[in-house]
C-alpha cells in the first residue's frame, strides 16, 4: 500500500504507457474531428448555395450579434478552459491524497483525473467552436456571407480550438507533466 505523496515522476514514466492513453487520445481527437466535419458542411453549403438572394436586414442583425457573442465566448472559453479543469484536477487530487491504495491503482486513478481534465478542457473549447460554426452556417444559409466577408471570423473559435489541440495533444510526456505539475508538486491545504 502506498500514498500518492510517495509517487515520483520517474515511477509515472515507468507505469504509464501509450496504450494507457489510447482512449484519451481517441476522445480528444473525436471532439476535434466533429468540429472539423461541421466546418466541412459549412464549406459545402457555401460553395453549393445560390448567391442570388439578398439577405434580410433582420437576419444580418442577428448574425452580427451571434458573431460578436461567438468571439466573446471564445475569449471566455480560453480562460475558463484553463481554470475549471485545473480546479477539478485539484479537487480530485485532494481526494486521492487521503487514499492509501496500491501503486498501480494510484497511477490509474491519476490517469482518470488527467483524462477528465482533458475532456472538460476540450469540451469547453468545442462549445465555443460549434457556436461559431452555427453562426457561420446561418450566414451561409441566408447568403449574408456573400455580401460581407467579415462573417468568416466565425471560424476563429474553431481555429483556436485546433491550435490548442495541436499544442496540448495528450502525449505520454504531456500527461505525465500534467500529473507531475498539477498534482504531485502541488501543496494541498
Amino acid at each position: 500500500m502506498e500514498n500518492i505523496k510517495n509517487l515520483t515522476t520517474q515511477k509515472l514514466q515507468e507505469e504509464i504507457t501509450n496504450e494507457d492513453l489510447r482512449n484519451l487520445k481517441i476522445i480528444i481527437s473525436a471532439l476535434n474531428i466533429g468540429v472539423l466535419l461541421f466546418f466541412a458542411v459549412c464549406l459545402f453549403l457555401y460553395f453549393s448555395g445560390d448567391q442570388q438572394e439578398i439577405p434580410k436586414p433582420v437576419d444580418i442583425e442577428l448574425i452580427d450579434t451571434l458573431l460578436m457573442l461567438s468571439l466573446g465566448l471564445t475569449v471566455l472559453m480560453i480562460i475558463v478552459s484553463r481554470v475549471v479543469p485545473d480546479q477539478i484536477l485539484r479537487n480530485n487530487s485532494k481526494m486521492l491524497l487521503a487514499d492509501r491504495i496500491d501503486e498501480y491503482s494510484i497511477v490509474n486513478k491519476l490517469l482518470g483525473v488527467a483524462t477528465t481534465h482533458y475532456i472538460i478542457k476540450f469540451a469547453m473549447l468545442e462549445g465555443a467552436a460549434l457556436f461559431g460554426l452555427v453562426t457561420l452556417i446561418l450566414s451561409v444559409l441566408n447568403n449574408s456571407i456573400h455580401y460581407n466577408s467579415v462573417y468568416w471570423l466565425a471560424i476563429l473559435p474553431m481555429l483556436v480550438m485546433n491550435f490548442i489541440f495541436i499544442l496540448t495533444f495528450p502525449s505520454k510526456e504531456r500527461v505525465i507533466q500534467l500529473i507531475s505539475d498539477k498534482i504531485l508538486l502541488q501543496k494541498f491545504g
